[in-house]
């Protein structure tokens, strides 16, 4: 018969299929001790591929720590049978879960780095999404309070050297919290930032949909807006003009001959004297037949 051997192996925990109460996540699962060593037959002893503990968190809203057997896996993924297991000299273990408090409500911060392109200014940095979900340590969370329940991103991660138009870069969010926070398990670490890159001097106005006039619409036809809001880029000739306001720009689309379907149209702005349009400004719109039922025909 082969001799007998002793190995050490890591003890890595897991919860199953087991979830704490609502509010909360995992933050860490700790194995005590985190590496156990294992006495028997070396045939069996070769076989381990990895040791693993189990800790049951249904409902939990506090630390679990229990004391447990551990499980021995064998190097196809099979569970040791309890024959086998009868051969070895395994101890138990302590394994705690930590618990972590989720905050929902986590706003996102971003700045960007660099000079635009000569003659244009940054309007605005904005994030999708602008609030995040995160776990954390009740240290890391009141840490986070303190700071206005924010999270940076900082400057460098986006350059905006020599641009003259907007521009998005996808950044990884989790490279950015602060430690003793991760993000919800059932959200995604990709954040987009958006800067808004305007020629100096100028603005930008939000011009509702419903205030665009829609000319020549095809007969028996209905025009939706796709957005409650456009975007129409303003600049002034004179810096002391007043912003203009939402009813001074005129706006209006021309729907002749338009089939039914989706189109992104030009949009026809007219704005007062002193002041000029910066750029096209187009709008998406969808076209559908007035049914019949509707006009009581």
């Amino acid at each position: 018969i082969g001799g007998k051997e002793t190995k050490e192996f890591v003890v890595t925990v897991t919860t199953k299929d087991t979830k704490p109460e609502r509010d909360y996540e995992i933050g860490n699962l700790v194995s005590s001790p985190e590496k156990i060593r294992i006495t028997g037959p070396t045939s069996l002893i070769n076989k381990i591929d990895k040791v693993t503990a189990s800790v049951d968190v249904s409902g939990a809203s506090s630390d679990v720590t229990r004391e447990t057997d551990v499980t021995v896996i064998d190097k196809n993924g099979e569970q040791f049978s309890s024959q086998d297991m009868s051969y070895l000299n395994v101890s138990k273990v302590y394994v705690t879960a930590r618990l972590w408090k989720v905050r929902t409500d986590v706003k996102i911060s971003a700045e960007c780095s660099g000079t635009p392109a000569d003659g244009y200014q940054v309007e605005g940095v904005t994030t999708t999404p602008n609030v995040i979900s995160v776990s954390g340590s009740d240290e890391a969370l009141h840490a986070l309070a303190e700071q206005n329940n924010t999270v940076w991103i900082p400057a460098e991660a986006i350059d905006i050297s020599g641009r003259d138009k907007d521009c998005e870069e996808k950044i990884n969010i989790s490279d950015y919290l602060p430690e003793g926070l991760k993000l919800t398990s059932d959200s995604s670490e990709d954040v987009f930032v958006h800067v808004n890159i305007l020629p100096e001097g100028s603005t930008v106005c939000e011009v509702p949909t419903k205030n665009i006039k829609v000319e020549n619409v095809p007969d028996g036809m209905q025009v939706a807006f796709d957005t409650a809001n456009i975007e129409v880029r303003i600049k002034k000739s004179d810096e002391s003009l007043d912003d203009l306001t939402e009813d001074e720009i005129k706006a209006s689309i021309d729907m002749d001959g338009k089939e039914e379907g989706s189109y992104e149209v030009p949009v026809n702005v007219s704005v007062p004297k002193g002041y000029e349009l910066v750029d096209e400004v187009t709008t998406g719109v969808e076209v559908s037949r007035i049914s019949t039922a509707d006009t009581g025909n």
